[in-house]
């Protein structure tokens, strides 16, 4: 008996009949993978293609590339008996550990109340070979159950991401949630921003500690959880700036880590203040007093001020007595990159000041049209070409 051995697509074998005529075997292995990558090579029984009276060899060699094309485990893609949750328990533990905490918990989130309940029990090679479930289900979440858009498009966020993970892990031969279909993002209605004097009003309204705060992230921008990060020591008096560097996570579990870097390189920066915002921090610091090391805007237990709180009990309901709707302290970043570039700031100093690492993100989602700026554009492109109606020649008749 003579072999032909080939590679992952399988071999023939010729075994000669007493008559002289010989029958084609096609062999080929089955590649299995266990929990951990491990692969697990297991030769299945030889299968009879023909005999040389019928079929000659490379006749044989194309029923056998047909037999092992789609079958799992053959050629490039090894077989993989382990069910979506048994992968998202693994990639918990092997890849979301070593991501930043906020990402981590927005993941594991979607994860525990979306994706298990819905793919758990299904095996990652069929969702691999049909992403139906995968398309089903984000076309339920978002019509059946009225999911958010963005909600949804970060569902679809993680599950890319896991099975990059586990097409690099266990070899799938592609993302199937690269194949799904996102719904149609549907019109945001236009944020209504307060104009400048409103936004004073607020402020004036406000006790010192919550209107310091509200004056200095409308005139930076800040992230909050920057802002409750600030310590006296970041202010640079001389040079008229703040230094950002640190972000505070509340939702952290671990007290000990809630203080920690910034999320990027572009986040970690110098942001410039006129001397009227650092005189505010002055009469601030002179109420407050600047205990070394300690936080601007803390608490009696020496933390920084809660923003839930603060923004529930305080700051909110005098926005809305004032009309102000849908204010919070991301809506001062909003407000803070819209009227600077409604005031002319150049966009690439705009993406700096608000920390960002691409000048798209802060024009796409952070510039919004503010009070009398679509007019002063109309009144712009009707100037363009300055002639008034009895100027036109008459019609023809």
């Amino acid at each position: 008996m003579r072999k032909r051995r080939g590679n992952k697509s399988g071999w023939i074998e010729r075994r000669k009949r007493a008559d002289g005529s010989i029958d084609f075997y096609g062999r080929f292995r089955v590649y299995a993978i266990d929990e951990n990558g491990r692969e697990l090579p297991t030769k299945i029984p030889a299968v009879l293609l023909g005999n040389s009276r019928q079929i000659n060899e490379r006749e044989a060699r194309k029923q056998l590339e047909l037999l092992v094309k789609d079958r799992p485990g053959t050629q490039d893609q090894p077989a993989l008996a382990l069910r979506f949750e048994d992968g998202v328990a693994k990639y918990k533990e092997q890849y979301l550990k070593n991501v930043e905490s906020s990402t981590k918990r927005l993941y594991e989130s979607l994860l525990e109340n979306h994706l298990l309940p819905a793919l758990g029990k299904l095996e990652l090679v069929e969702l691999e070979r049909d992403y139906d479930p995968i398309q089903q289900l984000v076309n339920r979440k978002f019509h059946d159950d009225k999911m958010a858009w963005w909600t949804v498009k970060d569902m679809h966020t993680v599950m890319c991401s896991f099975f990059q993970w586990a097409g690099k892990k266990y070899r799938l031969k592609q993302n199937p949630a690269h194949l799904v279909t996102l719904p149609k993002r549907p019109l945001k209605p236009v944020k209504k921003l307060a104009t400048p004097e409103r936004l004073a009003q607020l402020i004036k309204a406000l006790p010192l500690q919550r209107a310091t705060m509200v004056k200095l992230e409308s005139a930076t921008g800040l992230r909050i959880g920057e802002l409750q990060a600030l310590k006296p020591d970041d202010i640079r008096w001389e040079e008229k700036s703040i230094y950002v560097h640190a972000t505070w996570d509340q939702d952290e579990k671990d007290l000990a880590k809630r203080y920690k870097s910034v999320k990027s390189t572009a986040s970690e920066r110098v942001i410039t203040l006129e001397q009227e915002d650092l005189d505010w921090l002055a009469r601030y610091l002179e109420k407050y007093g600047k205990p070394p090391g300690n936080f601007l805007f803390r608490s009696r237990s020496g933390t920084p001020l809660s923003r839930r709180n603060t923004l529930k009990r305080v700051v909110a309901p005098a926005a809305k007595k004032l009309g102000i709707e849908g204010f919070s302290w991301h809506y001062l970043r909003h407000w803070h990159g819209s009227y600077m570039a409604a005031r002319g700031v150049p966009p690439e100093d705009l993406r700096r000041r608000m920390g960002h690492a691409s000048i798209i993100t802060t024009l796409q989602y952070y510039v919004h049209v503010v009070d009398g700026q679509a007019r002063q554009a109309a009144k712009v492109a009707s100037q363009l070409v300055p002639l008034r109606p009895e100027e036109a020649a008459d019609d023809v008749a």
